[in-house]
Formats: structure tokens, C-alpha cells, sequence
């Protein structure tokens, strides 16, 4: 039996073995049967072996491809214009969380005219949810939020939680790792037949620099990232009939307020070099892909888009880009906390490119996604020699 056949009533738990612990998906869903398959990524990108042990034996992508359901093309000449009524999928982290993660209170959310169900990385919308809003198409829901009977339905479902990344290690808490995502995503959307005509939007990545990275060689800390994500892509394509997608980069990281000096405001320029040998490497990945499979995608640029808005932030209607909206510095945690009994800016939170120490006001997601869809910051992938 082929391997989405074997899923269609079956949510997985992928167990991560490490040498301090066990990582485990922690959305329980009554009534559902969970796998005692065990999968196990090592330190190295885990490419065909994570498409091998998910998708099952015999191990090679024609077996994937002949195995599970594969959809019809992309239709030709597609552009930004064409993402509008299509369902939407979401992954990634804290940039597009709609609620997995579960743990932000207000002042988190406080755009309350919004009518926000769950809570958010930020004050209002994420660029996920602007993304929604321009495409006319329903907000996707935190998985984490959906019964068995609404998973069951063809609804528009977001999988990103945040503190995760695309390593397995990169977690400040328990979290749902992007590999957890896919998982989830493969085994709640099985009957889903618009698949094909679907729109599969990424965020990811920021959270391995910040967590995991720690001075690495830069080069091949990213070959690693771009190798997994690669390997993701690939079950989304192969197993999960995704063939439109847009992948967001990483933006300057070193520039948000957490990790800017104290005493004079510099970013942390070699965090942000270091970023871009990824961001460089992303897109020789995603230009691969697209040579090797019948896809859609576009890259969008955040890196690009928020210098843009910190070398000239009068010019996006912000007055204040080295501080956050919210919140209060800890010096033993490095970081600031921002919670209901921190101070937080008032009306307008415009004025900010920054809610908290780490993540862009909803006026800032609102700015991204406006330039995005004029294709000022998402642009088309092609292929090789195109």
C-alpha cells in the first residue's frame, strides 16, 4: 500500500532522538491513531534519507514519484497576479506562527480592532496573515487549533511554531520543528484536492542562526540548513503535491533590537554576513529545484526589504528601528521582555519597525507583503539558463 494511503486517517509523531533528550511532537489529537515509526535525523542534511524513512522503503525518488498522487503542473507564465483564491499552506517559525506555539499573551495582539482567535509573534497580523489577506483567501489556522473533524476538511492550515528551526537542536523550548511540520502537513491533508493548485509559503531559518549557529563556519553551517530545506521541499513536492511555493530568506538578524550593541546601536554585522552566505546559498537551492521538478517559486527577499527600511525608515513612515515597541532589556538573558507589565509604545505602533526584541510590528508585515506582491521583493525563481 502506497504511502499516502497508509496515512489518510493517521496523524505521525516524529520522535527525534539526541543525546540530551527526546524531541516529540506534542499535538495530541483525539480520536486519531498515532505511528510508532520512529525517525531519526542525524547531524548531517538529512536529504533522501528523511524522503526514504517518511516516505518508506524502497528507498529512491522514483518510487516517491510513482507512489504517491501526483498532481497536474503549474500552469505556465505563472505570476504574483495568480496567488489570488488559492489555498494556503504556511511553515516556518515565530515570522508566521498563527498560534502553535501558544505561549504569547498582550500586549501580544493588542491591534484588537484586528480579531485575532489566536495570538500572535506580534502586535496584529503576521506577514502570513497579510499574505492571506491579499491572495482573498481564508487566514490558515494554527494546526494546533483544528479538531480531527476540521482537519478533515480542505481548509487553508498553518503548521510554523515558534523558537523552531530547520535543525532538529534549534528550540529555546519545546517545539514542532519544520521536519514536525511537514509531518503534520503530510498526514492532515490527505483528501485535499487542491493541492496542486495550492500556495506553500516558508519562513524559516532565522532561529538556527540565533540558536544553533554560535560562531560556526558559516559555509557550512548553511550548506546544512539549505540541505535540509531542500530535503523538505522535495516530500512537499514528491509526497505532499506541492507546486507552488514562496520561500521566504532571512533578514538582517543582527539588526533586530535583541542583538544590536547596547552602547551604540551597531548591528551585528557578522551575524548578518554570515546570514547572507545562506541567503546566497538559498537561492542557488531553489534554482536547482526548480531545474529538477515542475514548480513555481518565488523567493522572497526580506533581507533586501527590511535594509531598505532601516537605511531609510522615514521613507516607510517609522521613526524608531533600534527599539522595540514592547518591553524591557534583561541583561542576564540578553534579550528583551515584553509581557503585560512591560512598558509598550502607544497608538500608533506605526511608528516602530519593532514589536518586541526580535520580531516586526504588524505595520512592518503590512509594508513586506505590499512590496512582495508588487514584486519589488518576491521575484520568480527560473530555472538554470533561463
Amino acid at each position: 500500500m502506497g504511502w499516502t494511503q497508509n496515512f489518510l486517517t493517521t496523524l505521525a509523531i516524529l520522535i527525534v532522538f539526541e543525546s540530551f533528550g527526546i524531541n516529540y511532537l506534542f499535538h495530541y489529537v483525539p480520536g486519531v491513531t498515532y505511528l510508532k515509526n520512529k525517525v531519526y535525523l542525524g547531524p548531517s542534511p538529512p536529504s533522501d534519507s528523511f524522503i526514504d524513512t517518511i516516505c518508506q522503503t524502497p528507498p529512491s525518488d522514483s518510487f516517491i514519484d510513482t507512489t504517491c498522487q501526483t498532481p497536474p503542473p503549474p500552469p505556465t507564465n505563472f505570476s504574483l497576479n495568480d496567488l489570488k483564491g488559492r489555498p494556503l499552506f504556511v511553515f516556518g517559525d515565530s515570522t508566521v506562527d498563527a498560534g502553535n506555539f501558544n505561549i504569547t499573551k498582550y500586549p501580544y495582539g493588542a491591534a484588537t480592532y484586528l480579531d485575532l482567535k489566536t495570538t500572535r509573534f506580534t502586535d496584529g497580523y503576521t506577514i502570513a496573515d497579510y499574505l492571506a489577506l491579499k491572495m482573498k483567501t481564508p487566514f490558515p489556522r494554527a494546526f494546533n487549533t483544528l479538531g480531527v473533524d476540521e482537519l478533515k476538511k480542505n481548509v487553508n492550515i498553518n503548521f510554523a511554531c515558534g523558537g523552531c528551526g530547520l535543525l532538529s537542536t534549534t528550540h529555546p523550548l519545546q517545539c514542532t520543528t519544520f521536519a514536525d511540520q511537514v509531518i503534520q502537513f503530510q498526514t492532515s491533508t490527505t483528501k485535499n484536492e487542491d493541492l496542486g493548485r495550492s500556495v506553500f509559503f516558508i519562513s524559516v531559518g532565522a532561529n538556527d542562526f540565533v540558536f544553533s549557529f554560535d560562531g560556526k563556519d558559516s559555509e557550512k553551517f548553511s550548506v546544512d540548513l539549505v540541505g535540509r530545506l531542500e530535503s523538505y521541499l522535495k516530500v512537499l513536492y514528491s509526497c505532499g503535491g506541492a507546486r507552488i511555493f514562496i520561500v521566504n530568506n532571512i533578514g538582517p538578524v543582527g539588526c533586530i533590537p535583541d542583538k544590536r550593541d547596547r552602547t551604540t546601536n551597531q548591528c551585528d554585522e557578522v551575524l548578518n554576513t554570515s546570514i547572507r552566505v545562506y541567503n546566497n546559498l538559498l537561492v542557488q537551492t531553489l534554482r536547482n529545484f526548480k531545474n529538477e521538478h515542475d514548480v513555481v517559486i518565488f523567493l522572497a527577499d526580506s533581507d533586501a526589504m527590511f535594509s531598505k527600511i532601516m537605511n531609510a525608515p522615514s521613507s516607510f513612515g517609522f521613526t524608531e528601528i533600534y527599539k522595540p515597541c514592547c518591553g524591557v532589556w534583561e541583561a542576564s538573558f540578553r534579550m528583551f521582555r515584553c509581557n503585560e507589565t512591560t512598558p509598550c509604545c502607544k497608538h500608533p505602533r506605526t511608528e516602530f519597525l519593532f514589536f518586541d526584541g526580535a520580531h516586526t510590528t504588524h505595520e512592518a508585515n503590512r509594508i513586506f507583503v505590499e512590496h512582495c506582491l508588487t514584486g519589488e521583493v518576491c521575484s520568480p525563481i527560473h530555472a538554470h539558463g533561463v
